[in-house]
Formats: structure tokens, sequence, C-alpha cells
């Protein structure tokens, strides 16, 4: 109910005489004045609540695309490792950013790591790979994870790498349209010769790529 509606007329309470008088002199403005300050007051309230509403539609809005649920993720992993590995045989370094969430980080068996803009500076060299046959992936919500192994030639930092089997784990968040892969652990070692000094003492040197 309007504030204009319990602002009375003073005539009520005033003498004879001057309720002649101000019988001839209402009070508009009072009444104007409350009513303009009960319309400010009610657009204030509603332009707030447009704006907290306009806040939670962007926010939902960030929302609304969900990862899909993996029938298999295991094969989804092995079929994601394959166009990671393949980016890096191609030297596709846009298909490689592409692929890597920005706050991807890489830790290596020789104790090295590097963030998404150093590893890009600086991909792995794979000049051929083989996939296991054993590949765990396991999915939760937006993440998938996943745990496996491979035989590869590939220099890192100069370093020409083993090619022996060995293991990996690689995780992977689902950013917007895309799998993305978030952390990456590489327990592949340098590769060693063995030579054979003139006491025939077998020695381990690293081979330099």
């Amino acid at each position: 109910m309007p504030w204009g509606v319990w602002l009375y007329d003073l005539s009520m309470f005033t003498s004879p005489s001057t309720n002649q008088t101000a019988s001839k002199t209402p009070l508009p403005f009072v009444r104007i004045a409350a009513l303009l300050f009960v319309t400010a007051m009610s657009l204030g309230l509603a332009a707030c609540g447009n704006k907290e509403s306009l806040q939670a539609t962007a926010t939902s809005d960030k929302k609304v695309n969900p990862a899909p649920v993996l029938e298999d993720p295991s094969a989804t992993g092995r079929e994601l490792i394959t166009k990671w590995l393949t980016a890096l045989k191609d030297r596709n370094l846009e298909s490689i950013d592409e692929q890597l969430a920005p706050n991807f980080q890489i830790r290596r068996a020789n104790g090295s790591t590097a963030d998404k803009a150093q590893y890009l500076q600086s991909p792995a060299v794979v000049t051929s790979f083989e996939l296991s046959e054993k590949f765990v992936g396991l999915q939760h919500g937006q993440t998938l994870s996943l745990n496996w192994a491979i035989k590869v030639d590939q220099i890192i930092d100069g370093v020409t790498y083993s090619n022996s089997e060995a293991p990996r784990m690689t995780s992977f968040e689902w950013n917007t349209d895309k799998w993305q892969i978030v952390a990456y652990a590489n327990f592949n070692a340098p590769a060693t010769v063995t030579t054979t000094t003139s006491t025939t003492t077998p020695t381990t040197t690293t081979t330099a790529g």
C-alpha cells in the first residue's frame, strides 16, 4: 500500500478557522515525495535482483556443457594418447597446444618439470611409439585418469631416452568441448649403453641426443 495513504489531511485536527485554510492547502507535495521515495526503493531492489539474476545466469552458463559419460574410458584414453603422441611425432605445435590444459604440468623420471608454456618451448621429439596392451582409464565427472605404458623412441632436452617399455600416468580434464591433459608423469629413464674397460669391468654411461 503506498505510503501516501497513511498521510492524513491535517484539516481534521485543526480549528474551524484553521480548517478552512488547511482544506484549501492539501499535502500533495508530501504525498508525491513519499510516492517517489517508494518508487525509487522498488526500482533499486528490482535492479539488485536483476543484477544477481544475471550473475547467476552467467555462472550457470559456464557449467552447461558437462563431460560425456564414457562407455569405455580405457578405449577413449587410448585414442587420446595416440592423438597426443602423433602430434608430438608430427611436430604439430598447434595440436600440442590445443591438447594441453592451461594448468598443465609434467614430471619426468630425471626429476625435471615443466608447465604448459615451458613445454611448448621444447616439446619431446618422438620418432616412433608402441602402446602397451594394458591400458586402464577411469572417469569421474569432468576428469579422466589413465595408467598406461609405452615403448617409444624419443629425445627430451637433447637426451635420448630408452625405448624399453616404461609406465606413464596421465590426467585429462573436460574443458568446454574437449579433453585436455592436466598432469603427465613420465617414468622413462635415459638410454644407457654398456662399455667394457681394459679390465673387462662393465660400466654404464648416458647417451646424449
